[in-house]
């Protein structure tokens, strides 16, 4: 026959004093509380969001002087000949010589402040540039770097092409490209020709991925129109060679004595 547990009453009175005594404590144990708890929902603005994430505004002040970025972007006469002085050009910040700092190259224009089609022996052209960051303060590295080609600079490019740890360099230009290998410390060796990358139409920008999947990062340039200076397409018909011409006073606008229509 099964044993049937019989509860005394003192069994009884020992079970509701322990369920007492354990109300008792946690009764009297204090709970950190939040003032305004149970909380209402509420929505908050993204204003004060952003403001706690950033509790400072951040600025800017001009050290262009003072860090030594000297640099002058020529790209034609301050009255537009062509649409081919009207975009470019474009920069490449990344660590050239690998010494823990971000270097600047910056692409220049027609490298000329007005343009004639050929150039004469008074002109000052510039080109690109290559500014070597030693510290917060940069020098002027062109020279010594090996970037010393000139074209009539759009964009570049900074990545690794071969897979060597340093960074090579694209520059896109309006008459064609100057593809540079990295040799190390900053120094570059024009590979243009032996890649077969000089091209022959009007390059802006370009990416750089590996499409085919071998290991090698392959170039993607992208192209804008076909354009040629006396053409007469995309350009007005004065300020450069073998397109000035007479402007009648019928077809003038009168305000502009120079501007015909």
């Amino acid at each position: 026959m099964p044993v049937r547990s019989v509860l005394t009453p003192l069994d009884v009175f020992c079970t509701v004093l322990l369920v007492a005594l354990l109300g008792a404590v946690i009764f009297l144990t204090p709970v950190d509380i939040p003032d305004g708890f149970p909380f209402r929902a509420e929505a908050i603005p993204t204003s004060k969001l952003v403001k706690a994430a950033h509790p400072s505004a951040a600025t800017f002040a001009d050290r262009t002087w003072e860090s030594g970025l000297m640099f002058s972007h020529q790209q034609g006469d301050e009255h537009l000949a062509g649409i081919d002085e009207s975009l470019g050009s474009g920069a490449c910040a990344a660590d050239f010589n690998n010494d823990g700092y971000v270097d600047l190259f910056l692409v220049n224009g027609s490298g000329q402040t007005r343009y004639y089609g050929k150039a004469y022996w008074w002109q000052q052209a510039e080109g690109n540039a290559l500014f070597l960051n030693e510290g917060g303060r940069f020098r002027n590295a062109t020279e010594e770097s090996g970037l010393v080609r000139t074209i009539w600079g759009m964009g570049c490019l900074a990545v690794d092409l071969d897979n060597d740890g340093n960074t090579d360099l694209l520059v896109t230009g309006k008459d064609g490209n100057l593809l540079y290998r990295n040799s190390g410390a900053g120094r570059f060796v024009d590979v243009t020709a032996d890649a077969g990358f000089a091209g022959d139409g009007w390059a802006t920008s370009a990416a750089a991925a590996d499409f085919n999947r071998d290991g090698l990062l392959d170039l993607y340039v992208g192209q804008f129109v076909d354009f040629e200076k006396g053409k007469k397409t995309f350009e007005a018909n004065s300020q450069f060679v073998g397109e000035k011409k007479a402007c009648s006073t019928l077809v003038c606008i009168r305000r502009y004595p120079t501007v015909c229509i």
